[in-house]
């Protein structure tokens, strides 16, 4: 795994998710922003834990162009949704994050908190997508409707919300690693 590559899009993620809810009128953005950022630590979990498993499953899932997650339900019997969503719980962080890492796959189930759940959805959709090479990508980015409609978000805007949170993420890495590129 790499490291570097992996804090760079949970950070991506985390700042386009306070992006989509600002947007979307949200009033707590940094737990949005928080959630984001912790989307995908259950994968980093999985590495740390079963390497062998996890790498073995992210080969499968892109050789059946399968979803990552069913193959690692399959092969490991669990997510990383889960894994991240029960790391956030041990550590004691609020519900509404464990529940959005733990729902962001499936918003609808994540019951009060389907708002916050849509939100990492969407974020992590965009930066699964944007990290796609571009012979593989499909037409557009697909979203839950479920998570649409719980944050009313309209896809038309994405462009212009993809260009913020793009420049915060270039000036964020610029003040982290002033002597290295940003991009």
């Amino acid at each position: 795994m790499d490291q570097s590559k992996f804090w760079r899009k949970s950070l991506f993620c985390a700042l386009l998710a306070r992006t989509v809810a600002k947007s979307c009128g949200v009033y707590d953005q940094e737990q949005s922003y928080l959630a984001g950022l912790l989307r995908d630590i259950g994968h980093y979990i999985l590495y740390q834990t079963v390497p062998q498993r996890a790498q073995s499953a992210l080969i499968e899932a892109g050789y059946l162009e399968a979803s990552l997650a069913e193959v690692e339900q399959s092969n490991i019997g669990c997510d990383f949704a889960e894994v991240g969503a029960e790391l956030i719980r041990s550590w004691g962080l609020p519900v509404q994050i464990e529940q959005a890492v733990r729902c962001q796959l499936s918003p609808k189930d994540a019951g009060e908190f389907i708002l916050q759940a849509s939100i990492v959805h969407i974020a992590g959709a965009v930066v699964d997508y944007d990290e796609l090479d571009s012979s593989r990508r499909p037409a557009s980015v697909a979203f839950s409707p479920q998570a649409i409609t719980a944050t009313r978000f309209v896809p038309a805007n994405l462009p212009a919300l993809l260009t913020e949170a793009r420049a915060q993420l270039q000036e964020t890495l610029a003040n982290v690693q002033p002597y290295t590129m940003a991009a």
